[in-house]
Parts: structure tokens; C-alpha cells; sequence
């Protein structure tokens, strides 16, 4: 496991457990870490922008796969009908929830990168990580 892939896979835990103790709808999420102290809107592929995109303003349906061999499949499909739906950025010690809507903007802007105090204006909310 690379060493970004190890990050990401430790975020991903993080956030799960931020999550369960501090959430309490229906959301979307996607998880990025910055790099070189920026955050690259590349790093967003276009599908997870259109899942989003979809989940936030109308009807996102989802097929859950039949190939996860470790754990029970907890049921056959979802939908997620106009929920929040955020790009979340881990950087150093603080990660960001990003409305999709605002990634939006910027790519209609042609921004290509945004420096943590630039994602923190944006942001819906900022969580400090305790060490």
C-alpha cells in the first residue's frame, strides 16, 4: 500500500467515526486528501461529481454489489432523494465538507487548485482532528 493510499485508507476510518458520533441525516460524501498543501479540483472524477450532482438535486438509485465477501450484503439497493452531498478534503490536521454546489462553481470558474484557506472559506464546516 502506497503511502497516499495508506492516508486515504486512515481518513476514510477517521471520518467514519466522526460520522457515527456527530451526524444525524442522510448525506453523500466524497473523501480526498490534499497534496503539496493544495487541493486539486482534478482529483474529483467526473463520475463522483455527477453522483453528487444527482444525489443532491433529484433521485440518485444504487445497486449495491454482490462481490463483498467479507461482511453480509445489508440489503439490495438505496436512493438518496435531494440530500446534502459534499467533496470532503483532509488536509494536515483539519478536514473540510465542501457542498458540491460550491466544487461546482469552481469548475464553471476554471479554478484549478484551492490552498486550505481557500477550501475553508468554501466550506460548509471545518473539523479539526484530535491527536
Amino acid at each position: 500500500m502506497t503511502t497516499r493510499n495508506h492516508r486515504e485508507a486512515k481518513f476514510q476510518t477517521l471520518f467514519s467515526h466522526w460520522l457515527k458520533a456527530n451526524w444525524q441525516s442522510s448525506a453523500a460524501f466524497e473523501l480526498k486528501v490534499a497534496r503539496d498543501k493544495r487541493f486539486y479540483l482534478s482529483q474529483i472524477k467526473e463520475h463522483q461529481i455527477a453522483a453528487l450532482r444527482i444525489a443532491s438535486s433529484n433521485l440518485l438509485y444504487w445497486k449495491i454489489a454482490d462481490t463483498d465477501y467479507l461482511m453480509a450484503k445489508p440489503f439490495d439497493n438505496f436512493t438518496l432523494y435531494r440530500v446534502p452531498a459534499y467533496v470532503v478534503v483532509l488536509f494536515t490536521k483539519t478536514f473540510y465538507l465542501i457542498p458540491i454546489k460550491n466544487i461546482l462553481a469552481l469548475i464553471k470558474e476554471k479554478k484549478k487548485s484551492l490552498t486550505e484557506d481557500e477550501t475553508n472559506a468554501i466550506a460548509y464546516e471545518a473539523v479539526k482532528i484530535k491527536n
